[in-house]
């Protein structure tokens, strides 16, 4: 079964706004020079404009420099490295209330802000999706290219009202090269040299999402 999500593309609740021919234009051009899609290099550059506090001001500076990374880059990196596992990226959008009847957990809705850490993110990126998890260990919560979080994920179990899959349990693995449990923040002790590797190679660079609104990224040759 192909990687799909709940919902056909990345969910937005964006409103239609008018913009001059020659903005339009610029926006266009950036978008092409930078390989952002449209919908997120605006959200980027609004919020890092008018948001000065926010995460997106780093974000954007990065995308601006030049310093990012395609998901195939970072396949190939992690293949190089050693690391062969099945590697996901969700691609989440704004924070937005639920759709949908809420999910065999506790959650405040679906999306994530920029600020949001690992552990508020987690009850986001865990489900539901539609999609195949087998031998799936590893998942990177994304929002417009930054990771928000990296997860070794423990067992994969199906939804019985939607027939979608969410991760049981999951493991943060953090900044500093520890484990966390992603439920309740229990630190589990020094991560792995492979799981210190895996967060060094995803983390390196904003990920550049690709142009299509499919919220699942391949971040593995697997």
């Amino acid at each position: 079964m192909a990687d799909s999500l709940l919902m056909p593309d990345v969910p937005s609740t964006a409103v239609r706004i008018a913009m001059p021919a020659d903005l339009v234009a610029v926006v266009e051009s950036r978008s092409a020079s930078l390989g952002i899609p449209r919908d997120e290099l605006v959200e980027l550059a609004v919020r890092s404009r008018f948001e000065p506090d926010s995460p997106a001001v780093a974000v954007w500076d990065r995308y601006a420099a030049g310093s990012s990374q395609t998901p195939t880059a970072v396949a190939e990196a992690l293949a190089s490295a050693g690391i062969l596992e099945r590697v996901r990226g969700f691609r989440l959008g704004a924070p937005t209330p639920e759709r949908t009847d809420p999910p065999p957990w506790s959650r405040p809705g679906t999306g994530a802000a920029l600020s949001n850490t690992p552990a508020q993110t987690w009850p986001i990126v865990r489900g539901l999706w539609r999609m195949d998890p087998t031998d799936v260990s590893v998942i990177v919560a994304l929002r417009l290219g930054m990771v928000l979080g990296v997860y070794r994920v423990g067992r994969w179990v199906t939804d019985e009202l939607t027939g979608r899959r969410y991760a049981v349990d999951g493991q943060i693995i953090t900044s500093g090269g520890r484990l966390q449990d992603a439920e309740n923040g229990t630190d589990l002790g020094a991560a792995s040299d492979a799981d210190r590797s895996l967060y060094r190679i995803l983390t390196a660079a904003p990920i550049l999402p690709p142009a299509a609104r499919q919220p699942v990224v391949k971040l593995s040759l697997r």
